[in-house]
């Protein structure tokens, strides 16, 4: 696990520095937060001594990437303009007072938690199109039915079509349903 501090040039960043190495966690200290750091870093940290102009907005669109978790250390427990990230599970605020005590088992729990959720989340997004794909393939079979074919003759067909004009069986399935394929 990688972690990024976003520099501000004050204290902190050699105090959150220390805390993760007392934890063994690699960091580094980072100038800005780009699409290379959101790859790159699995956390990211960024505190309320971050010269960042509209910081409010950056987190809230760093959070809905869903790519990596923020961190924002705060001087105080105050909302303000972070009330939209409340309740994200990729935004963690911390009180620096707490940081000492809360920064370390915070990144390792909640990163190996989203670790599991982003994974469930891709496993969800395949189910879906192969379901997806398997309605639309058993409604292309129906309306091939309809015209007198047999079930296996129905596939049968799909598949011929399929080598016959080089395409993908989903390619085929979709030009019977939108009623552009000579049936037979």
């Amino acid at each position: 696990m990688k972690v990024a501090v976003i520099k501000s040039g004050s204290y902190l960043d050699k105090k959150i520095m220390m805390i993760l190495k007392e934890k063994n966690i690699n960091g580094d200290i980072i100038q800005k937060c780009n699409q290379y750091a959101l790859m790159r870093y699995d956390v990211i940290i960024f505190t309320y001594k971050n010269a960042i102009p509209n910081l409010p907005k950056l987190l809230e669109q760093l959070v809905l990437e869903k790519k990596s978790l923020i961190i924002h250390i705060k001087k105080n427990k105050h909302v303000g303009l972070f009330y939209n990230l409340q309740q994200d599970l990729f935004y963690l605020p911390i009180l620096e007072i707490n940081m000492a005590l809360q920064l370390g088992s915070l990144i390792n729990q909640t990163h190996k938690y989203l670790r599991k959720i982003m994974d469930l989340s891709k496993e969800k997004q395949d189910f879906k199109e192969k379901f997806n794909h398997l309605r639309n393939e058993n409604k292309a079979k129906r309306i091939l039915m309809k015209s007198g074919l047999t079930e296996e003759k129905a596939h049968r067909f799909i598949i011929d079509e399929a080598m016959q004009r080089r395409k993908a069986k989903n390619y085929i399935v979709n030009l019977i349903i939108k009623k552009k394929i000579d049936i037979k």
